[in-house]
């Protein structure tokens, strides 16, 4: 599954996430290098659960994050979170409600889901969406979810992918208005307790990207050197998935990193002690 993290402070927002893929077959490690949190502009930040990579029409391997950050720059999306998201359903929508509803998936799986933080002198939005299966089974297109519009002073904590495995002590003691050292080995702390949360199941994992957002521009504290290895082990099951679900003209997702087990979490909007 995956593990990202948004905590705001006062004066800056600070967004985390693992670097975990999984094989849904066996529940082996597939990568520690999955790229799972995108910039989207000067100011803003896109975190994605549940699927690693597409696979598109031509029969080509292309990561979820280069996807999105060329759906942003095309597009020219670039700090628009609605807009973003509303691009992401575009794109993933047609294969995960037309051929993955087809799967049996449960009404607590999440195929995929992503989230925006925009973060300026003046505002902060922060907006979600998750495609999961209703009461049927079957999957359906979801709506964008506001989180929080407002003044970029307000404190929260929110957590999607395998929140349930957060320590909320540890959470309430994050302060993300703290030199960027001390910000690292706080996220540090709360990632290495996550994975060992016996919950995880192995699910959590690899390098911890973190990235902050105050009154300027994103700025990167850890971020995986470009070019890392984020190619799967891709067995017989997602090459029949693929197979059998291709959208003509259109990318396939290959669903590698949510297991039928996970579900994104709620926000986690309660306050902190700084």
């Amino acid at each position: 599954m995956s593990l990202l993290v948004a905590i705001s402070g006062r004066w800056q927002s600070i967004i985390a996430s693992d670097s975990r893929a999984v094989s849904e077959i066996d529940g082996s490690v597939a990568t520690d290098q999955t790229v799972k949190l995108i910039q989207c502009g000067e100011t803003s930040i896109c975190g994605v659960v549940g699927s690693a990579a597409f696979i598109d029409s031509a029969g080509r391997y292309i990561p979820t994050a280069d996807r999105i950050d060329e759906m942003v720059r095309l597009g020219r999306l670039q700090d628009e979170p609605q807009k973003i998201l509303e691009a992401i359903r575009a794109d993933v929508g047609p294969c995960l409600t037309d051929g993955f509803s087809k799967l049996p998936w449960d009404k607590k799986t999440v195929p995929f889901g992503a989230f925006v933080l925009r973060r300026n002198v003046s505002r902060m939005t922060l907006l979600d969406l998750a495609f999961q299966a209703d009461e049927t089974g079957t999957i359906r297109n979801p709506g964008i979810k506001p989180r929080f519009d407002g003044p970029p002073s307000k404190i929260f904590a929110y957590a999607s992918g395998r929140g349930d495995c957060l320590s909320q002590d540890l959470i309430r003691q994050l302060n993300p208005d703290l030199c960027d050292e001390a910000v690292i080995n706080q996220i540090e702390m709360l990632f290495s307790d996550a994975a060992a949360n016996e919950k995880a199941e192995n699910s959590i994992g690899g390098p911890v990207d973190i990235a902050a957002i105050g009154s300027g521009a994103v700025r990167w504290l850890r971020r995986k050197e470009k070019g890392a290895d984020t190619r799967l082990c891709l067995s017989k099951f997602f090459i029949a998935i693929r197979t059998a679900f291709a959208c003509a003209g259109k990318s396939t997702i290959l669903v590698s990193v949510a297991s039928p087990r996970t579900s994104i979490s709620d926000a986690l909007f309660e306050p902190m002690g700084l």
